[in-house]
């Protein structure tokens, strides 16, 4: 469904991201891997069309459905962003407006690529809410009124609200407590099951990585060091780089 070809991302005189590639399969999981600074999130911004000025993307192609998103004009990669593309990102708080109340938020991506009435908007907002494991009541209520777990969640209903083909997901759990961590997972795991959404998980946490993807990527200083099947290349990494990550994963101290 999404096919990234020979892509290269420069900011200045530095490269960001040199000559990835891979594809993402409808109601697949695909997860990018890495220490900080290996190009996921640049990545990850350069197919939600989110990357900023500084940022020039000297080659390559993000081609949804044979549309080569990096050619279209921002108008319209605005009409798709949200739509058919959506993204959650690491810390809602500064995601949020502090000032608006919740319902108001979610309210506004309904409005900008749907055509419903008002009664019809608060009822699809309250039912993404639902979806997500919140009550209706959090409709009204302010970012800072909500813990930073139902904050994430309040991101991924509003992620959701239009049923994108792509969800984007860059370190939705970085912040949160383990016990969160795990709620989050399983509700994107429900997600991708139940509307067979194909999700692009960006993670330094390959413990995660290890749980939620289908298909595994891991890169390095903007480059991709190997990719292909999660389970076989947890189970047998071919490079140096990817053996020496996972031998890095916590292990549980024996009990004696």
């Amino acid at each position: 469904m999404f096919s990234i070809k020979n892509l290269v991302v420069e900011f200045d005189d530095n490269t960001a991201v040199n000559n990835v590639s891979f594809d993402i399969n409808e109601g697949e999981i695909v997860a990018i891997v890495g220490e900080s600074g290996s190009g996921k999130s640049v990545t990850a911004l350069t197919i939600a069309g989110l990357l900023n000025n500084e940022a020039r993307v000297t080659l390559g192609s993000v081609l949804y459905n044979d549309k080569d998103l990096l050619k279209l004009s921002k108008k319209e990669m605005r009409s798709l962003q949200g739509d058919e593309i959506s993204m959650i990102f690491q810390e809602p708080m500064s995601s949020l407006n502090p000032t608006m109340k919740i319902g108001k938020q979610m309210a506004e991506m309904l409005k900008l690529h749907r055509e419903y009435d008002k009664v019809q908007v608060k009822e699809l907002v309250c039912k993404a809410l639902e979806s997500t494991g919140l009550s209706r009541d959090n409709y009204d209520k302010y970012p800072h009124q909500l813990s930073g777990g139902m904050r994430q969640r309040v991101m991924i209903a509003m992620a959701m609200l239009c049923e994108p083909k792509l969800l984007i997901a860059d370190e939705p759990t970085t912040a949160l407590d383990v016990t969160v961590q795990e709620q989050i997972i399983k509700l994107l795991q429900e997600i991708n099951e139940k509307n067979k959404t194909s999700i692009l998980f960006i993670t330094h946490n390959l413990n995660l990585a290890r749980r939620l993807s289908d298909k595994l990527i891991v890169m390095s200083k903007g480059c991709i060091v190997e990719s292909g099947n999660a389970k076989e290349i947890f189970e047998n990494p071919k490079e140096e780089y990817t053996k020496k990550l996972i031998e890095a994963i916590p292990k549980r101290p024996e009990l004696k």
